[in-house]
């Protein structure tokens, strides 16, 4: 919908940027023929020219206004309709891509490159549009008048209208860096906001506040080279204008000393000069801005290339079991961080994946999902090849719940049905499971992040969440790490206890929760190296046996 409004508002502001432009000249010719009754001394007919002055004056200030009105609003619902067509762009990609790319680089595409587009770009298109139409018709009104004020017009316009297509270049360079180092501060400020606990602990204010202003004199040096880069190609621009205004001025005086054109014909070409003048002086300005940005345009078009899966189609269904059959997977073809994996996830049952930092753990976990595709063995979800699936299809099998939970600063209720339409009566009932009904309001809100709550208190939340999803596989990725003993068996429990199916991956070994898992999957440097309950590999004394013993409980 805002699309085709868009395209409307840019079609009717065109129109009206022509009508100015035609306003514009016939106002030189109604000044000559105003003259040329001056001349002959016919004041009846004068004073007819002007009633009609007034009221082409009227008629040009309502075209200006419904020009400025429909202008403003074309840049509106642009400028809307970038953001949210980029946003949703970038919510379709996957984790893997998403991750290529720094949020900060995100944020400074919604702020600081909106920002550049609305004032460079689309603040000056439609005025370079009626600045062209303007420059046009009155170039074939001038050599309608007189073929040598045409020429002399056309031959100072094309001279003039080469500096903005040689300062163009180089002004994208600087706009292109001034962007990168915007994006830059972007991502430096969002770090020290995000990290601010940790700097204030660890007493590095003045060395957090020492990379920032650097980084703020970066960007300011980079801004004040763009800024002198446009301002000295817009006195380049400027310069050409009054040039071309006094060639057009001596030629039109030459002519009319010699008789060959009228004093009305004289006054007209000075004010079709100002229609070539105004172009060049302040068209090149402009011209130069809206090139400069081009980087920042093809940026957005990037963001804005979907993923195409061609032939993936098919529904992915979880009835029966997960198979991974000998999945190796390594990053960017440096050494395998998976190798061999070979296990079964069958539905209903709970699993644990064990091991230490560095094992493979949540990048199996990730495979699973199908967040990663770059990987060699198959994985199969009731006995169909995940390669025939959409990865989104596949991740949205799985209710995730990680160490660190996103939370939105709005209420409980908001935070449980995080954007999905889902009934009071659902969300009371998985705050009760949960146990956390009879702490909490559900109404009432929870700060940035969650930051009103506490770590246990969080987990429930995001347990809440995942209950009244219709995601048949909770994946718990280091969910409990932060937690004490006791949160950490409570919320555990509370999972265990669910009819979904969990895979919990986890290093952390506590007796009485292990024992609750069908089975535990032991990994080690990127292999399962044991398999089964908590009490048979106990039996064996593998690897299990051993970081129990040394980290259990």
């Amino acid at each position: 919908m805002i699309k085709k409004r868009v395209y409307m508002l840019r079609g009717i502001t065109s129109i009206f940027a022509l009508f100015k432009s035609i306003l514009s000249v016939a106002f030189a010719l109604m000044l000559k023929k105003f003259l040329e009754y001056f001349e002959t001394g016919s004041l009846e007919e004068m004073y007819g020219q002007v009633v009609w002055a007034v009221l082409f004056l009227l008629f040009y200030l309502t075209v200006e206004i419904a020009y400025n009105y429909f202008e403003s609003n074309f840049i509106r619902e642009k400028i809307a309709f970038l953001k949210i067509n980029t946003m949703n762009s970038v919510l379709k990609k996957n984790l893997l891509f998403f991750n290529k790319h720094h949020s900060g680089e995100y944020l400074s595409m919604f702020t600081n490159d909106t920002k550049a587009l609305e004032d460079d770009y689309y603040g000056n298109v439609f005025e370079c549009i009626s600045m062209g139409f303007n420059l046009f018709i009155s170039i074939i009104v001038l050599i309608y008048l007189n073929s040598i004020l045409g020429i002399v017009s056309v031959v100072c316009s094309f001279l003039s209208l080469v500096i903005p297509v040689i300062t163009s270049n180089q002004l994208n360079i600087f706009r292109g860096k001034y962007s990168k180092k915007q994006d830059y501060l972007t991502r430096k400020t969002k770090s020290i906001l995000d990290g601010f606990e940790t700097i204030k602990m660890y007493d590095v204010e003045n060395l957090a506040l020492q990379e920032y202003a650097e980084s703020v004199q970066d960007v300011e040096h980079n801004n004040q080279i763009l800024k002198f880069a446009i301002k000295s190609s817009a006195t380049v621009g400027r310069f050409m204008g009054y040039m071309v205004f006094f060639v057009i001025i001596f030629t039109g005086l030459f002519l009319s000393v010699q008789g060959k054109i009228t004093f009305g014909v004289l006054m007209a070409s000075i004010q079709l000069s100002n229609n070539l003048v105004t172009p060049i002086v302040m068209g090149v300005q402009m011209v130069a801005k809206i090139k400069s940005v081009k980087n920042i345009r093809n940026k957005f078009s990037g963001a804005e290339e979907e993923q195409i899966q061609n032939g993936k189609e098919k529904r992915v269904t979880f009835e029966h079991s997960v198979l991974l059959k000998n999945v190796s997977f390594s990053y960017d073809n440096e050494s395998a961080v998976l190798q061999n994996i070979t296990m079964e996830i069958e539905k209903g049952k709970k699993y644990a994946i064990v091991g230490v930092s560095g094992s493979g753990k949540s990048t199996l976990g990730k495979i699973l999902m199908g967040i990663y595709d770059q990987y060699t063995g198959e994985i199969l979800y009731d006995n169909d090849n995940i390669c025939q699936f959409n990865t989104e299809a596949v991740a949205k099998l799985y209710s995730v719940i990680n160490q660190d939970i996103f939370m939105l600063d709005d209420t409980i209720e908001k935070n449980v049905s995080f954007y999905k339409s889902i009934s009071a009566d659902r969300i009371e009932k998985a705050l009760r499971e949960v146990q956390l009904s009879q702490f909490i309001d559900m109404k009432s809100n929870i700060g940035e992040n969650g930051v009103l709550l506490s770590g246990g208190e969080k987990q429930r939340l995001a347990l809440a969440r995942a209950f009244t999803s219709d995601c048949p596989i909770i994946l718990m990725d280091e969910a409990t790490s932060q937690l004490d003993n006791e949160n950490m068996y409570k919320i555990e429990n509370l999972v265990l206890d669910s009819e979904k199916t969990v895979i919990s991956i986890t290093h952390r070994l506590v007796k009485k929760v292990l024992q609750k898992y069908d089975k535990i999957y032991i990994m080690s440097n990127g292999q399962i190296v044991e398999q089964g309950s908590f009490d048979e590999l106990i039996a064996e004394k593998g690897l299990l046996y051993s970081l129990y013993y040394i980290y259990g409980d």
